[in-house]
């Protein structure tokens, strides 16, 4: 707490064994890459919540490490904060590092990853990319419709139910209206189909999306917290590990942003997901 930012990158960078003459170029490029120019020099004490979070995933980035492990990693900063920090991970991720994080924000999950593992009370209860999560456990789309008159509502929940078989009514406030239809036909006809109902009922506005993966998330924990899960048979997901990495550790120190080790890459994909 007594000692600066700089300092404190500065004994990581020596720590890590950064060549010494390559020292303070690299802790002046995490600096600059995490946004704390103006307090670089300031004792750690009077760092807001959201600028010591930036300077501990400085800290982890010094020397870019081949794996990188985060937990909730933009908790208590603002949101332009936030996507900075989301934007150096994306760098990172691209310059050939590996980031295994942990998240509540289903946001983050969609912004940095490439595969996602949902857990609930301690099981890993589905893995792969967010878009084969999406598609293998979404429980259909949503249909999200504004109406020009809340007296309309009765008739138009009427009329959605009749119009697709086994939708239900999420949320209902006022002039909106929140639908979760099931799947069934193509993407195309859906669309007609509401299309053609927007037209007869004259909605206001409407949206139709797949289901987000918070809504698959919120739909694990309600099952888990209804005990149904524990009736259900798990999945077991037994896959091989995405990237089997080999090559010569060398050390690079022309990154434009940050010094760093990477390794050459053989990606072999696992084609189930």
């Amino acid at each position: 707490q007594e000692m600066s930012g700089e300092e404190t990158l500065l004994m990581f960078a020596r720590i890590r064994g950064i060549p010494r003459n390559e020292t303070q170029r690299m802790v002046q490029g995490v600096i600059d890459a995490i946004g704390i120019q103006m307090y670089a020099k300031r004792q750690i004490k009077t760092y807001s919540g959201g600028n010591k979070r930036r300077l501990s995933l400085g800290m982890a980035l010094i020397g870019m490490p081949d794996v990188l492990l985060l937990d909730e990693p933009t908790t208590g900063v603002d949101p332009k904060a936030r996507r900075t920090i989301w934007g150096i991970l994306a760098k990172v991720r691209e310059s050939g590092s590996a980031l295994v994080l942990t998240s509540h924000s289903m946001d983050e999950c969609e912004a940095l990853c490439t595969r996602l593992a949902i857990m609930v009370y301690g099981q890993f209860r589905c893995y792969g990319s967010i878009q084969h999560i999406k598609s293998r456990y979404g429980t259909g789309y949503s249909l999200l419709i504004r109406l020009k008159h809340s007296s309309d509502a009765e008739k138009t929940r009427s009329r959605v139910l009749e119009t697709f078989p086994g939708a239900v009514m999420k949320e209902h406030h006022v002039v909106q209206m929140n639908f979760e239809v099931p799947r069934s036909g193509s993407w195309s006809a859906l669309f007609e189909t509401t299309e053609a109902l927007a037209e007869e009922l004259q909605f206001e506005d409407y949206s139709l999306s797949q289901t987000t993966l918070e809504q698959v998330f919120l739909e694990f924990s309600r099952l888990a917290d209804s005990g149904e899960m524990l009736k259900q048979s798990s999945e077991t997901f037994t896959t091989t590990t995405d990237a089997e990495i080999g090559g010569n550790f060398r050390y690079h120190s022309k990154s434009p942003i940050l010094a760093h080790n990477y390794y050459d890459n053989e990606i072999v994909e696992d084609e189930r997901f």
